[in-house]
């Protein structure tokens, strides 16, 4: 909730006159529910991982299904 208290500052202060009357709707899925959550949640574990540890392994198993991997880092 601070992420949303410094929008709600931030938008206040670039526009004090206008009113903040937007609705924020959280929806909590459950991963048994969603199999596509679990499929994401997964890939960007495994890209984590390699940033990280260097571990290919997990991404070894699904990068015949990656066109690009950017490291937004890599300033070389």
């Amino acid at each position: 909730m601070i992420g949303l208290s410094k929008a709600i500052t931030r938008a206040q202060t670039k526009a004090p006159d206008k009113a903040n009357d937007c609705k924020v709707v959280f929806n909590v899925q459950q991963p048994t529910a969603e199999a596509i959550l679990n499929i994401s949640d997964y890939f960007c574990w495994a890209v984590q991982r390699v940033f990280e540890r260097g571990e290919i392994r997990y991404y070894d198993y699904s990068s015949d299904k990656v066109a690009l991997v950017q490291d937004l880092y890599d300033f070389e």
